[in-house]
């Protein structure tokens, strides 16, 4: 029993250490001390909402106000709909009330992520069923329930864009007789394709499904998305590694600015798995009518399953090509030899390159270590250097006190995940902070 409940409580945020004769629970923020056994009353609580950002346990970094607010599960916490934070996703929304705020983290004390999409098998599709039919040919009609900038911003191959409260007349006029229809939103727990599922319906769509999956899960099996030129134009630099696709006479002639120019029949997955960590890559055709962008994207995907490679990037194709990259009024790169091979690029300010990461784990004990602190949000003691800074993520909010404020920390984790939402929750508490994307290999 007391195992079950240790369990059940770090999933909450606890971890425990133990005391002579007690278990002590330490709370992401710090322990329990001062909260009275059911607290003040719910009148006392504070709403807040917003969609998850990155999704990586507690806490959970949430986008809210066009700001980041960083929330964790309070001692004792209500959770509806799920059961641990670990299955949240980048796009779920999340609903809930707080009182106490530690370390820049918001403790929830009702957090509400309630899937609201029906489960039947008559009133839904999955990933399987779907790429099966887009694949052979027969790909139903694709509506994504997303507010338009998600959808310009990346959507599935062939995609409409219907948010919620939009008329469903003229996505019905596009149907035809025996052309099903299958509507999908951020995740699982987006409740957007079912109200949209409804609104096609009453609109006299005959045969309209939900793809409860969504686009997380679709990115997620390393399947490709389209995106439009037009919801590039506020990106920061670096948000996606762009590949020209097209005949390298025709890239030296004129090409995306920043571009690697990699035709097709060059094109080796090992170019995409080096040391360096990738940010998303856009592969870039001619125009609308040109399917090698897609091909190539395909084609990258069963290598990928062939070989075994160790690198997860994401793949995307723009929609209409270099001409809709020019029609938006994008940065073009005219005459010169094209750039052939990728190299690191950031994709956040807060971001540190491999090489750089790799000249401050050398310099420990010298001049080097001096200037930064070494950061590990993994589980606990998984670095044994010495002069690593250990403390997992679910922990950070509650011990800032361990780390210097006179010199940078850089966070590192598994894969980037943690380490980000480590790096962006110090920097809030006025930290300079950086994170490593990738795996840090020690």
């Amino acid at each position: 029993m007391r195992e079950a409940m240790r369990e059940a409580m770090r999933e909450r945020g606890m971890v425990f250490r133990r005391g002579p004769g007690i278990v002590a629970a330490l709370v992401i923020a710090t322990g329990c001390a001062g909260v009275r056994p059911g607290g003040p009353g719910p009148t006392d609580l504070r709403s807040g909402e917003g969609r998850v950002v990155v999704a990586a346990g507690a806490p959970v970094m949430l986008e809210e106000g066009g700001g980041r607010t960083f929330v964790a599960p309070a001692p004792g916490a209500s959770l509806t709909g799920i059961a641990t934070l670990r299955e949240l996703g980048a796009g779920d929304p999340v609903r809930y009330r707080w009182r106490r705020e530690v370390g820049g983290v918001r403790l929830a004390e009702q957090l509400d992520a309630s899937p609201v999409i029906t489960t039947e098998p008559a009133f839904t599709c999955n990933r399987s069923e779907l790429a099966v039919a887009i694949e052979q040919g027969r790909s139903p009609l694709l509506v994504d329930a997303r507010p338009a900038s998600d959808h310009r911003a990346g959507r599935l191959p062939g995609a409409v864009a219907l948010p919620p409260g939009a008329p469903g007349a003229d996505v019905v006029r596009l149907l035809t007789p025996d052309r099903s229809v299958v509507v999908y939103g951020g995740g699982p727990r987006d409740p957007a394709p079912a109200e949209v599922a409804r609104r096609l319906l009453a609109a006299g769509a005959k045969d309209v499904r939900v793809y409860r999956g969504g686009i997380r899960e679709w990115v997620d099996s390393d399947r490709w998305i389209e995106v439009s030129a037009d919801a590039l134009r506020d990106l920061p630099v670096g948000r996606w590694l762009v590949v020209d696709v097209r005949p390298r006479a025709r890239s030296a002639e004129a090409r995306p600015a920043g571009a690697v120019s990699i035709p097709p029949e060059a094109l080796r997955w090992e170019d995409l798995d080096g040391e360096h960590p990738l940010p998303p890559v856009l592969f870039v055709g001619a125009d609308a009518a040109d399917a090698t962008p897609a091909a190539v994207a395909d084609h990258l995907r069963q290598l990928r399953f062939a070989n075994s490679v160790r690198t997860l990037v994401r793949l995307a194709v723009l929609a209409g090509g270099f001409e809709a990259w020019e029609r938006a009024g994008l940065p073009v790169e005219r005459g010169g030899t094209p750039r052939r091979a990728p190299t690191f690029v950031p994709v956040d300010d807060a971001e540190i390159s491999p090489e750089e990461f790799q000249r401050l784990w050398a310099s420990h004990g010298g001049e080097g270590s001096a200037k930064a602190t070494l950061l590990d949000v993994r589980g606990a003691s998984e670095s044994p250097e010495p002069w690593v800074v250990k403390i997992p993520l679910a922990e950070l909010a509650g011990r800032l006190e361990e780390l210097p404020r006179d010199r940078e920390v850089v966070v590192y984790c598994a894969i980037g995940m943690r380490s980000q939402v480590a790096a962006e929750l110090l920097r809030a508490n006025g930290f300079r902070a950086r994170f490593l994307r990738a795996q840090s290999g020690h």
